[in-house]
């Protein structure tokens, strides 16, 4: 994956993850996926 789209995947998540928390703790098992996504793209190169 290209850095920049890398980074801007990133950001997105954390826009999404952010956007959640302000949801019910039905939201919790998105905000994992949303978590999981992260940390594979991260960890990933």
């Amino acid at each position: 994956m290209e850095s920049t789209q890398k980074n801007n995947t990133v950001k997105e998540l954390f826009e999404r993850l952010k956007q959640e928390k302000t949801d019910s703790e039905m939201q919790e098992i998105e905000r994992d996926k949303i978590m999981d996504k992260l940390i594979f793209i991260l960890t990933k190169n």
